[in-house]
């Protein structure tokens, strides 16, 4: 099976059932940093209005929503994570719509990089909250760094048995990301001026990641045959520039934009 890490979303699902207990799920050993994150961004909550906007990076009615929610995130509703988070990497996974067999894969092999849980599972209980890896919280201070140790402590060898596609974003990426011979990076690129190339940004490069995973979670077997095949919408793999996981080392994936 292939262990697939994969950001959260900034967009989520309002609303949600059981109350949210920090050690819930399968990452419940991160129930106590869990609870120095939550403490921290409910006392960022009670700053004045430009200090959560700049925190947050929203304004207007999602601003008084996000505010709402993280100023008392224990034993608020929760959702399953594949049901809260609605963004657009998320979107394009639509793990809902995968057949039952594929889906139970999906629901075992990926791995959410939270800002407030450290990791998650798909199923993991998620309660409604905005906060970004890159953040800065009180008395806490850069929440990347927080996370680091303690994830590392946490998933450091957790694809050791199969292979891991890595999926993070830069933001999340310094916080925890995989290591190791059987650990495949993956990078989008589009082109730039001139011949020349950049690393893709925004929706697309999202939209992109979602199909990829997606992809993975339908196509069992090694990565190194799996992801040459994968194609959508005029992106393709390049073999040039990619290179293999191996014993002696990672691998890295790199895919290309249509002109």
């Amino acid at each position: 099976m292939t262990l697939i890490v994969l950001p959260p979303s900034e967009g989520k699902a309002p609303g949600g059932r059981k109350p949210w207990v920090p050690e819930s799920g399968r990452y419940g050993a991160f129930g106590p940093a869990r609870r120095e994150v939550a403490s921290a961004l409910s006392v960022a909550m009670a700053g004045g209005p430009d200090a959560r906007r700049k925190l947050l990076g929203v304004g207007g009615p999602l601003l008084e929503r996000a505010a709402i929610a993280n100023a008392a995130l224990v034993g608020a509703p929760t959702l399953p994570a594949h049901e809260r988070y609605r963004g657009v990497v998320h979107d394009h996974l639509d793990v809902a719509s995968l057949p039952p067999v594929e889906r139970r894969r999906a629901y075992a092999s990926v791995i959410i990089l939270s800002a407030l849980l450290g990791a998650v599972a798909l199923t993991d209980p998620v309660p409604d909250y905005k906060l970004k890896m890159g953040a800065t919280l009180p008395g806490l201070g850069p929440v990347s760094r927080f996370w680091g140790p303690v994830l590392a402590a946490g998933l450091d060898g957790t694809g050791r048995r199969g292979e891991t596609l890595d999926l993070l974003p830069d933001e999340h990426a310094a916080a925890w990301q995989p290591r190791g011979p059987r650990v495949t990076h993956v990078r989008f690129d589009q082109p730039g001026p001139a011949g020349t190339r950049r690393k893709a940004a925004g929706h697309a490069a999202k939209a992109v990641k979602g199909m990829l995973a997606r992809y993975v979670i339908l196509t069992p077997g090694a990565l190194r045959d799996a992801l040459p095949g994968f194609t959508w919408e005029g992106w393709t793999f390049d073999p040039a520039n990619s290179r293999a996981a191996s014993r002696a080392g990672d691998g890295l994936a790199v895919f290309v934009a249509p002109a």
